[in-house]
């Protein structure tokens, strides 16, 4: 009923004989214990900003220029 990949991962399994479920077929109820591994899509990824950039006084002034002429932009 499992595949032998997961075999190790099984824990408990019990069968329910005689369970009122309508069916000649007995239940089974299994414990498993499965580690997943946490994966990371690169779609997701923020991009990464340097901000020591701005800490020089004439790259901070034209980002500020930038930022003013993006949002008046918007404005109309």
């Amino acid at each position: 009923m499992i595949k032998s990949r997961f075999k190790n991962n099984v824990k408990k399994a019990k069968t329910y004989p005689g369970a009122d479920i309508g069916s000649d077929h007995n239940p089974v109820v299994i414990k498993m214990c499965i580690k997943l591994k946490k994966t990371e899509s690169k779609s997701c990824k923020e991009p990464q900003i340097d901000l020591s950039a701005l800490q020089q006084p004439d790259i901070e002034q034209k980002y500020l220029v930038e930022v003013k002429n993006s949002y008046e932009q918007l404005m109309l």
